[in-house]
């Protein structure tokens, strides 16, 4: 037999495989994919006839994708399914190679195809009395239907994730430390996504330095200075679908900055969202349109600019937004407007895109930028800085604008058909 005839048998069983899988009264697969470089949103979104497992040990199937750059420039990926409890019989391993100008919706879409062949033979196990032939297995077939392992979800969609990590670095004459905490809870389901996340970091700078004596034949004198920023923050969201184009949400902020020169600082604001295209079709295309509106009160470390202690505010946002994957590349982009409703003149404009295109073979643009307008510095501290809380970054400065830039492309040639994977000396 051919590989073009192989091809289509392994089509036309995949095939059966789906319709049966996407059945309502089917189970499911739970599966586990670990995985770095995943588009975890499209997969989910595309097969969602799968159950995907947040933790390996509750997965029928454990899913590897290794990756190894080829002699040409392209990658090869290596996916290994390893099945577990019922499923813990099969094995199956599968490898391709992508071209290096490969667009990352090219390459999303060939992983969905190469995991949806993998799990073909779980799926085969799963639906058929007899079971298909695994290489070293002298038992053939089976009369046990072979069903994947159902658990009710007893945590009813809440995920929460605890974290405390510190770092430091230093040189004789300086040393900086930081550590930071953080808790949140998530809970997403097809009519409500909620969010809340707290955390907490302390950053310390010690700078160490000589100066010179102050009488002849003297010693030098050592002086230290030491800086510290801790700040505290809370984040709460809660969005609901209220049609198939339409979306409401509250946000809501707490929280101190000492570079911000705020205390305290609490945000409230109800927002609305009108999305173009279908919600579900945002991994490939979506353009959004949201409007917030709320109130903003601030206590201030030093008076403001404006000689405020504290103040009640109120201020609304527009954000049009949008962004686009094909296989020609990826473009996306924003526009937000930000106002205190009391003076129309206190406004901040943010304008960013960011563009990774294919225009030929072999031929690839990039493109970053943003630019913000910033005239709404109503936090700054009215006494100044010191040339030390400047440079240190200690406090923000007043700064009527901010941009940033990066442009480039890329042009390869030369063989296109070299799969060799040689990873000696790590290049």
């Amino acid at each position: 037999m051919n590989d073009y005839m192989k091809g289509i048998i392994i089509c036309m069983l995949l095939s059966s495989f789906l319709t049966k899988a996407q059945q309502p009264n089917m189970p499911k697969l739970n599966v586990y994919l670990d995985c770095t470089m995943c588009d975890m949103t499209y997969l989910r979104q595309e097969m969602n006839y799968l159950n995907f497992a947040r933790d390996q040990k509750d997965a029928d199937v454990y899913i590897m994708v290794l990756t190894q750059k080829t002699g040409s420039g392209g990658t090869e990926y290596d996916l290994e399914f390893s099945g577990q409890g019922k499923f813990d019989e099969l094995f199956y391993r599968s490898s391709y190679i992508m071209d290096m100008n490969a667009t990352a919706d090219e390459l999303r879409e060939e992983l969905k195809m190469h995991l949806e062949m993998g799990l073909g033979n779980f799926w085969s196990y799963m639906f058929q009395k007899v079971r298909p032939y695994i290489p070293g297995d002298s038992t053939q077939t089976t009369t046990e239907v072979i069903e994947p392992l159902e658990e009710s979800d007893k945590w009813n969609s809440w995920v929460f994730s605890l974290g405390l990590s510190g770092s430091q670095s230093g040189e004789e004459t300086s040393t900086i430390t930081n550590i930071n905490g953080s808790l949140s809870a998530k809970r997403v389901t097809e009519k409500n996504k909620f969010y809340l996340r707290g955390s907490w970091d302390k950053n310390t700078s010690e700078f160490t330095y000589e100066m010179p004596p102050t009488e002849p034949g003297g010693k030098p004198i050592t002086l230290t200075n030491k800086y510290i920023k801790e700040n505290r923050s809370l984040d709460v969201r809660n969005v609901f679908s209220i049609y198939r184009l339409w979306s409401l949400g509250a946000f809501a902020e707490a929280g101190n900055s000492v570079y911000g020169n705020t205390d305290l600082y609490l945000k409230f604001k109800p927002a609305i969202e009108f999305s173009v295209f279908p919600y579900e079709e945002a991994t490939r295309k979506q353009i959004t349109l949201s409007y917030r509106a709320g109130a903003v009160y601030n206590e201030y470390i030093e008076s403001s600019i404006f000689n405020k202690n504290d103040e009640l505010l109120w201020e609304q946002s527009v954000e049009l937004g949008g962004s686009f994957k094909q296989k020609w590349g990826t473009i996306s982009g924003s526009a937000t407007y930000d106002s205190f409703l009391h003076d129309s003149e206190l406004y901040a404009l943010n304008f960013s895109v960011h563009a990774n295109l294919r225009i030929f073979k072999g031929f690839s643009f990039n493109f970053m930028s943003s630019y913000n307008i910033t005239h709404n510095q109503v936090h700054l501290p009215g006494g100044g800085l010191s040339i030390d809380e400047l440079l240190l970054r200690q406090k923000q400065a007043q700064s009527g604008y901010n941009y940033y830039t990066s442009i480039g492309f890329s042009y390869t040639f030369g063989s296109m058909f070299n799969p060799v994977v040689n990873p000696r000396f790590g290049f």
